[in-house]
Parts: structure tokens; sequence; C-alpha cells
């Protein structure tokens, strides 16, 4: 029998399909919150043969490596931009406050289109986090100014989405598409 289709698997089908209206040789960024995500991504795209189909249909499709330092980042980011340099596009894969998704301009057709999959809350895990949040709720009940712990929280997850729109759309005459795939996004 078939077994059921997997949330990467979903995510996988709606961004192949929505691909067919975005410029073939235009770069696309998915940014996704986690590398084990990324990783579940990769894994079961390439095992139902959705990883090839992307490729026929988006040329090159490049996963922002975890670790390997400056030089495996360089490489990935070069794969990339060489394939939409050649004409056949590409499709970055990468994680929300990632190098990938910070401080790189991918203007022009290096990007056409960014798929933000998910809110990217920090982890709660994280003793910072966990500090950060206690010291804005104790600071909070005394200065009625300052941003709670979860407004402080929420922020962070939103902040981080904007970096990696931001990747889009870099100058007057820049254009490309958005899309948020969260139902929290309509709330």
């Amino acid at each position: 029998g078939s077994s059921p289709t997997t949330y990467a698997m979903e995510i996988g089908h709606t961004i192949y399909y929505t691909l067919e209206s975005i410029p073939r040789d235009g770069g696309v960024l998915v940014f996704v919150p986690s590398y084990s995500m990324l990783n579940e991504m990769e894994t079961e795209w390439e095992e139902q043969g959705l990883l090839r189909g992307f490729q026929l249909r988006r040329g090159a499709v490049v996963f922002e490596p975890r670790g390997g330092g400056q030089q495996a980042f360089d490489e990935a980011k070069n794969e990339f931009t060489d394939a939409v340099d050649s004409g056949g596009g590409g499709l970055l894969l990468a994680v929300f406050r990632g190098k990938m998704s910070e401080g790189i301009s991918f203007n022009d057709n290096y990007c056409r289109a960014v798929f933000c999959v998910g809110i990217p809350f920090p982890s709660t895990k994280d003793l910072k986090v966990q500090l950060k949040m206690r010291y804005n709720d104790s600071r909070s009940k005394v200065d009625a100014g300052y941003l709670s712990g979860s407004k402080w929280y929420s922020l962070q997850a939103f902040r981080a989405v904007n970096q990696a729109l931001g990747r889009c759309i870099r100058h007057f005459k820049d254009y490309g598409a958005l899309f948020l795939i969260d139902a929290r996004y309509a709330e």
C-alpha cells in the first residue's frame, strides 16, 4: 500500500507545482526552520523521486550545508549562482538564521521567489533564550515600555522571516514572489 504523505512531501509538492508560474531561468530560495527539516526534505524528496523532478524543472537543487565551514558554504552558494547564470535556474534550500538567510544579496535573477516554510521560533531548550525571556518578563513588570518574554520570543521569529524575505527584492527595479507557507501567517 501507499504510505501517508509526510509534511516534507506536502511542502515539496506545494513548491513544485508553484514553480510552474515562476520564470524558469530565475533562482528560487526556500527557507525552513531547522537543519533536521532540511535533511528530512532532502532524504524524502530523493527517495520519492521529487528531487529528480525539481532538477528537471529547475536545474540545480542545492541544500545549505550544515557545518563544513566557509568552503562548503561558498561551494553551495556558487553551485546555485552558477546554475542561475547558465540560464537553467536553480533551487536553494536553506535554514532561517543560517548563513544563506542573512547578509547575502540574491538580487535580480538569483531570486525570483522566496518560500518561507513554517515560523522559525528560537529553541526554548536554548538556555540563552530561556534567560532572555525570563529577564524580559521581570523587566516588563517594572517598565511598561519593555517587551514581555513571549512578545520578544515572537519578534525573534518574525525578524528571521523578514531577513529571509529580504534576500529577494534588493533594489527599486527588482521583483520576485514571496510565499509564506504556514497557516499561522493568516492569523
